[in-house]
């Protein structure tokens, strides 16, 4: 190839100033739950198992201020550098409402009017319409939602985001607790195990 050739074929590329990148930082947090049936006292079956990861992004203080316009009438992609996971390989009930069970990515909603829910999206359809994870993701469609409440407290705050299953009376039941700020949701989780 001679040198017009190529001078033209380089002018004819895109420029690279108009393409961006992004690298991120900070940690991610996974929580699980399981449910097992004892076969004797050193053996076991896993029959229900069930995992949230997400991103730990730092709590900052203009966030207390911009909390509203932040949440308010938005899809929040619950963490930071990438999508929030929900994986079960059972059907879950979350705020008494069932997931099939998969994986999903996840965000949290809230309305105008102040309902908050946990947003499952199915990664395939995201995939196919490009949907990615920030800086909101409004435009995801929603395969399922489920009731989650929303509290805020006066105290210490919670610098990084954060989940944890808080054990219920039975097993596979418990609530599922998400702090940042002073802000917390929860919701109550059920898994709906069969015995093998």
């Amino acid at each position: 190839m001679n040198r017009i050739a190529i001078a033209l074929l380089v002018s004819a590329l895109p420029a690279l100033a108009e393409v961006g990148s992004f690298q991120g930082s900070g940690q991610r947090l996974e929580v699980s739950m399981g449910v097992y049936e004892a076969t004797s006292r050193e053996e076991f079956n896993i029959i229900g198992f069930l995992s949230i990861s997400h991103g730990q992004p730092t709590w900052k203080e203009e966030y207390d201020e911009g909390f509203d316009k932040m949440t308010k009438g938005h899809v929040w992609r619950f963490g930071s550098n990438g999508f929030a996971t929900f994986d079960c390989n059972v059907p879950v009930k979350v705020g008494g409402r069932e997931i099939p069970a998969g994986l999903y990515y996840v965000g949290i909603a809230r309305t105008e009017d102040d309902k908050w829910t946990m947003v499952f999206i199915d990664p395939k359809t995201a995939h196919e319409k490009k949907i990615s994870p920030f800086p909101n993701l409004d435009a995801a469609p929603r395969a399922f939602e489920a009731p989650i409440t929303h509290e805020k407290w006066e105290g210490t705050k919670s610098d990084k985001l954060t989940s944890r299953f808080e054990k219920g009376k039975t097993h596979g039941t418990g609530t599922l607790s998400i702090t940042w700020g002073s802000h917390r949701l929860a919701a109550p989780i059920e898994m709906i195990c069969e015995k093998k």
